[in-house]
């Protein structure tokens, strides 16, 4: 009999969940660098005017559209996929020790 190895999946789900985490602290770090070096006048001008502009851009965007879709993935993988095949694999079982 087959069967199905969920143990990939799962840690699957524990990258992606890791390099999430890691993004996200990497995307604050990189925030917080640029607020102080602008806010202290170390950094002023256009390119620093802009930068603030474009770190606040993808850190919203990467908030709202990212983030929540890789923790998605992440409880799908979990729930569905990883749950999923392990019920169907005990219901396999009772199945075959059934007949």
């Amino acid at each position: 009999m087959a069967t199905i190895n969920t143990s990939s999946i799962e840690l699957s789900a524990d990258t992606i969940k890791s390099l999430k985490n890691s993004l996200e602290k990497t995307l604050s770090q990189t925030q917080k660098t640029v607020a102080m070096l602008t806010n202290t006048g170390s950094w002023t001008g256009d390119a620093a005017n802009r930068t603030v502009e474009v770190v606040t851009s993808f850190a919203t965007k990467y908030q709202q559209e990212y983030s929540e879709k890789l923790s998605q993935y992440v409880t799908f993988l979990r729930r569905e996929a990883a749950e999923g095949y392990e019920e169907t694999e005990r219901a396999n079982v009772r199945k075959a020790d059934s007949i």
